[in-house]
């Protein structure tokens, strides 16, 4: 008989040619500013995150290394943890592996923005539509500072009922696990279609000062609405795709992840 899980598991992935690691960084602020991280458990997959980088010769996983860059962070957390290491062309399959077989709650993979289209390739687009939990993609950015959630909604429009409804139910997840603050942006370009912001609220259980709707294009108001309320984790819903609508690419999502010094999480 198998044991329930008493803890949720959270997937963090770590770049051994890096020397910043966006990903922990990110999860151990997170984890710092729970109230309670007893239902936390993390497992940190060591993997090159782009196959350009994937020439052991140039990789180097040391004792020292994994001291300093992933126990001592984690061991001051005080929650359980576990290393697996991932070296395969197969980037995005054997991610998606781990993910499933740990029944993780959320995937961080890091984002390094002073390298354009390091996260973009095909691999990580792919992680980014087979993925059944949330990947949340790590800036590299300043993790000290307060969390907030900023959902991004479109609730003029009912073919994105299901979508906002991913969104909401992972930032209530999100904030009661970690203790973040939760705000929203409901983005449109036509006053005819004005977003209720009543019904944003009785939908959502956010503050109705915390919700924020704007003119203009989503991926303009999204990034300025962020950088208003210094937001430093963006909820994005994307639409699973496989065949070939799963080869096209998310051109707003990629323009908002180019355009903002701040974390996406992909629902």
């Amino acid at each position: 008989m198998n044991t329930p899980k008493t803890r949720e598991t959270v997937i963090v992935l770590v770049d051994p040619c890096h020397y910043h690691q966006p990903a922990l960084d990110n999860f151990v602020q997170m984890v710092k500013s729970a109230e309670d991280n007893s239902d936390i458990e993390v497992l940190v997959a060591i993997s090159p995150t782009s196959k350009e980088s994937e020439n052991l010769d140039l990789i180097s996983c040391s004792n020292t290394w994994l001291e300093d860059k992933v126990h001592t962070p984690l061991k001051e957390l005080h929650i359980p943890y576990s290393l697996q290491f991932i070296w395969t062309y197969n980037w995005d399959e054997a991610v998606l592996k781990v993910s499933k077989q740990n029944d993780a709650i959320l995937t961080i993979v890091p984002y390094y923005s002073d390298l354009p289209g390091t996260f973009f390739n095909d691999d990580k687009w792919k992680l980014l539509r087979k993925a059944s939990n949330p990947i949340l993609i790590s800036s590299d950015q300043d993790y000290s500072k307060a969390n907030t959630i900023l959902c991004t909604l479109k609730t003029q429009d009912n073919k994105y009922a299901e979508r906002n409804q991913r969104v909401v139910e992972a930032a209530e997840s999100l904030s009661s696990l970690f203790g973040l603050d939760t705000h929203a942006v409901n983005a449109y370009n036509d006053s005819m279609e004005y977003p209720d912001r009543a019904q944003i609220a009785s939908q959502t259980g956010i503050d109705n000062d915390k919700i924020h709707v704007k003119i203009g294009d989503p991926q303009d108001v999204i990034c300025k609405v962020a950088e208003d309320i210094d937001a430093n984790l963006v909820l994005i819903a994307s639409q699973q795709r496989s065949g070939l609508h799963g080869a096209l690419r998310g051109n707003m999502i990629e323009k908002i992840v180019e355009r903002m010094d701040r974390s996406i999480l992909m629902i």
